[in-house]
C-alpha cells in the first residue's frame, strides 16, 4: 500500500536539517573578507606602525593608526 502525502507531513516536519551558517552576505564576499581580516590579524602592531611611520610621518597618528588595525584583526576573531 503506497504511502499518503499525509503520513509524510510529520517526517518532513521533524526532520534534522544540515546546520548552515546564517550569513546575509553571499560566500565569495565572507570568504574574502575573512581572508582579509586573517592577513590582518597575522601582521604585529610593530609592522603597522613602523609603515604607518614612513607613510604619514612620526607621532602619535602612526600609533594610532597601528593600534586600530591590531584591533580591528581581534575585534574580528571575537565576532567570528
Amino acid at each position: 500500500m503506497p504511502r499518503r502525502p499525509v503520513d509524510q507531513v510529520p517526517k518532513r516536519v521533524f526532520r534534522p536539517r544540515p546546520r548552515q551558517a546564517s550569513n546575509i552576505a553571499p560566500r565569495w564576499v565572507y570568504t574574502g573578507c575573512r581572508a582579509v581580516l586573517n592577513v590582518l590579524r597575522s601582521i604585529p602592531e610593530l609592522i603597522y606602525a613602523l609603515m604607518f611611520v614612513s607613510a604619514v610621518g612620526l607621532g602619535p597618528f602612526a600609533g594610532i593608526l597601528a593600534i586600530v588595525l591590531g584591533s580591528v584583526g581581534s575585534i574580528d576573531k571575537i565576532y567570528a
